[in-house]
């Protein structure tokens, strides 16, 4: 099908994922670009979570989240080739779009988005620092394929409206080294 939906735990995935993609070297480390990397959303969009905070549902955050405008572009926080793209099924059952980036030197960024969104790189594609990867949605809803999805077989797709169950949507983003999530907040421009 077009959409993978991702049924082992995701934090495995996310471990055999960074673990064994090929090693991309970027032009400068991700290591060296501390204080040099500007949110992957436009600005005015607020943070809502932060690396090590205490969600609501009890869990810690391992990145940052951020709640964001209808139609926002979602930008590469760093140079890096993507090597995985597809939807997910969390642990907690709700699915996701996600991307990772190999930034190189066993660095990855992870951005996961509600449902709806759109990744516009695939895998094995080459990423700069400032490039468009994505799109939030611009509604509160959108058109999801239910039934035979194979355009192929079916002739059209056939879609319905589906709410996005939130207030605004919003983007999550993970920094990981040797696949352990790490505290992103050095790495953002300051002022």
């Amino acid at each position: 099908t077009d959409e993978q939906v991702v049924l082992a735990p995701l934090e495995s995935r996310i471990q055999d994922i960074t673990t064994r993609a090929d090693g991309f070297k970027p032009a400068k480390p991700f290591a060296d670009t501390k204080g040099e990397v500007g949110f992957p959303v436009p600005s005015g969009s607020e943070i809502v979570a932060r690396f090590g905070q205490t969600l609501e549902d009890g869990r810690t955050s391992m990145g940052v989240g951020f709640q964001t405008n209808g139609a926002d572009q979602i930008t590469s926080v760093a140079d890096g080739k993507v090597v995985y793209s597809s939807l997910v099924r969390t642990d907690n059952g709700n699915l996701y779009n996600q991307l990772i980036i190999n930034a190189g030197n066993g660095h990855y960024v992870l951005y996961r988005t509600i449902e709806g969104s759109t990744f516009t790189k695939g895998v094995g594609e080459q990423v700069f620092k400032g490039d468009t990867i994505g799109n939030m949605p611009n509604q509160f809803t959108y058109q999801k394929c239910v039934g035979n999805c194979n355009t192929e077989t079916s002739g059209s797709k056939p879609m319905v409206t589906v709410p996005i169950h939130s207030s605004q949507p919003k983007l999550y983003v993970e920094f990981r080294k040797n696949g352990k999530p790490i505290d992103p907040d050095s790495w953002w421009i300051k002022g």
